[in-house]
């Protein structure tokens, strides 16, 4: 054999070794921090050589809103400048005596390491109500909008459909939220009611898990947003919803503006594990938000 060819089967051979170690994964092992009166539980890590995920469950046992900006949320390598910050498009909120499960990435760098850091830099908590926004109630067969303060409740459509489920008709109303407030605004779902002149109350049932509000899974207004869409779910007949009968909406206790306060931030150090520290937890976590016992 040549020298030509030897060196053209050496080249094969490491272009093939490198293509095998970038494409290697790294698994990590679980890790569980408390912060807070919080609990942050890390699980199902793995990286390559141009991303790093985990699945994160934040546990919150606290009376507060927690608020998690994925920008305040980086990746660091020991001894390097690198970093990358979480990836992803809004914040995270976790709702009193709630959890919360969501995935976090980081692209940007090789992520091939035997250990992964994870800066908590800033985390916001909700302090005081400064403000609860009682809107007038409002008669669905004639009125269209009412406002208080900063937040307007504004009907778009009401109709009767058939609940997938338990396969019980409802009465369903879709309406959406403008909050020019700039601050955080909590929203208690499940404490608008739909009030019958014959003396019945309805409470919305929208899937809801607990009293607070599900807006796209979420339960506070997003400020990036010029509104926020909401469909409101009411277990009653088509027959008393009439003119006679003055369908009306209530929203007490709905609306909550919150001052925020900083709590201290924190690290969290991931050590490299196997494939099988990955695996015990396949299919375990959802993004989405889950009620605590």
């Amino acid at each position: 054999m040549n020298l030509l060819k030897i060196l053209v089967l050496q080249c094969i051979f490491c272009t093939s070794l490198f293509a095998q170690i970038k494409d290697e994964k790294y698994y990590y092992r679980d890790t569980v921090f408390e912060f807070a009166q919080c609990k942050i539980d890390i699980r199902k890590c793995v990286a390559d050589d141009q991303s790093f995920k985990c699945g994160v469950v934040i546990t919150n046992l606290t009376d507060q809103f927690i608020i998690i900006d994925p920008v305040q949320v980086i990746w660091s390598l020991a001894g390097s400048a690198t970093v990358s910050h979480m990836a992803l498009k809004r914040k995270v909120v976790i709702a009193p005596r709630y959890n919360k499960s969501f995935t976090a990435k980081f692209v940007g760098a090789d992520f091939q390491q035997e250990s992964q850091t994870i800066n908590f830099t800033r985390i916001e908590m909700t302090d005081k109500v400064e403000a609860v926004y009682e809107i007038p109630e409002l008669d669905v067969t004639k009125d269209l909008s009412r406002k208080v303060g900063p937040v307007t409740w504004t009907v778009k459509k009401v109709f009767f459909a058939v609940d997938k489920d338990e396969k019980k008709k409802n009465f369903r109303i879709d309406g959406i939220i403008e909050y020019t407030g700039g601050k955080f605004l909590g929203i208690f779902h499940n404490n608008i009611a739909l009030k019958t002149s014959d003396g019945n109350t309805y409470i919305n049932e929208s899937k809801t898990r607990g009293y607070f509000a599900f807006v796209k899974n979420k339960y506070h207004y997003d400020n990036s947003k010029k509104f926020e869409k909401q469909t409101l779910v009411f277990p009653v007949e088509s027959e008393k919803i009439t003119a006679e009968l003055k369908p009306t909406l209530s929203f007490t206790n709905v609306f909550k503006e919150y001052s925020l306060v900083t709590i201290e931030g924190f690290t969290i150090k991931l050590q490299r594990g196997t494939i099988n520290d990955y695996m015990k937890n396949a299919g375990v976590l959802k993004d989405d938000i889950e009620e605590m016992e």
